[in-house]
């Protein structure tokens, strides 16, 4: 029984054989091409997530390993009716039916598994594109604060903390975090399912998310002490989470803003202001663009005597 076995073998593990080097060669190729570029996992609900410059990195990985993948998917039956073509053209005895059967399951297991994984790619690009889409809508809400007076800092680290913005200006210092999952994952960014806020929690359909509220205060207070220590300022910056894709339901007053990026306007139309001295607000954004990838554009604000100060110019250089 053993001795037919390998005989049905014969040729199928040739075949399986030289697929396997194609899918080496092509592993190889991703492997070394993409080495340099940073892996971004899909994060679940509320986790943190890459910068921009990450995202656009990982997808262009994403592209190439799709890529990998619809080769190893188009190659694989070639290669493996090749390999075998070419052992049967030269064994001397005729195959037994068991044995052409044999190489014909193993080559359809193979093509499954290519087009599983080229599949299973496809989605994964997927999710990283709208990951970045939907951190490019929230910048794109954000800059628009530039012509209410507010320096807009981007990609932002403290220490082990990655801040998506901060908003320095008339109206105080605000860090802005965008919370992105699966839960939105294909959904309009403009509008999908709601979102329950009671000021300290956000519970979305059959999820309860504790931490995004919980992370994004922790942040804010954070940049508070090291701005209020470095600067010997007073200081207490606020929370602000961008939902992209979300209606947000507030059932409380308590609590930080948690919003759809499309109302970042009408939030800093009534938000309380903690009003900065023209010299805070430069000291402030000379500080904070140390932390930055990327430090907003020079803008214009005014001064309590009414005039017109660019915070830009930077008065003074912090130690």
């Amino acid at each position: 029984m053993h001795t037919a076995l390998f005989s049905w073998l014969k040729g199928a593990d040739w075949a399986v054989g030289a697929t396997l080097v194609l899918w080496g060669i092509l592993f190889l190729f991703f492997k070394v091409r993409g080495k340099r570029l940073p892996h971004v996992a899909f994060p679940a609900q509320g986790e943190r997530v890459a910068s921009l410059a990450g995202l656009r990195a990982q997808i262009e990985k994403g592209r190439m390993g799709a890529k990998m993948a619809l080769v190893a998917a188009m190659g694989t039956p070639l290669i493996f009716a090749v390999a075998y073509g070419v052992f049967v053209f030269f064994q001397p005895t005729p195959l037994a039916a068991e044995g052409v059967a044999m190489a014909g399951t193993l080559g359809l297991i193979m093509w499954g598994c290519a087009v599983s994984k080229w599949r299973a790619t496809g989605r994964d690009l997927s999710r990283i594109h709208w990951v970045h889409d939907a951190k490019v809508m929230v910048a794109d809400y954000v800059s628009e604060l530039k012509e209410r007076g507010f320096m807009i800092f981007d990609d932002c680290r403290l220490g082990d903390r990655a801040i998506d913005h901060i908003l320095v200006g008339p109206k105080g210092v605000f860090v802005v975090q965008t919370a992105v999952g699966l839960s939105a994952f294909q959904a309009d960014l403009n509008t999908h399912g709601t979102v329950t806020y009671d000021g300290r929690a956000l519970f979305f359909p059959g999820k309860e998310d504790h931490e995004t509220v919980s992370r994004a205060c922790e942040e804010a207070e954070k940049l508070s002490e090291w701005l209020s220590e470095a600067l010997d300022i007073p200081l207490a910056a606020r929370a602000i989470v961008a939902l992209p894709g979300w209606q947000i339901k507030r059932t409380s007053a308590e609590g930080i803003s948690v919003i759809h990026p499309a109302q970042f306007e009408a939030l800093f139309q009534y938000v309380r202001p903690r009003p900065l001295t023209t010299g805070e607000a430069a000291l402030i954004s000379a500080r904070v663009e140390q932390l930055c990838t990327s430090p907003g554009a020079s803008v214009l604000t005014t001064a309590s005597n009414g005039s017109t100060v660019d915070l830009g110019e930077r008065d003074g250089s912090p130690g």
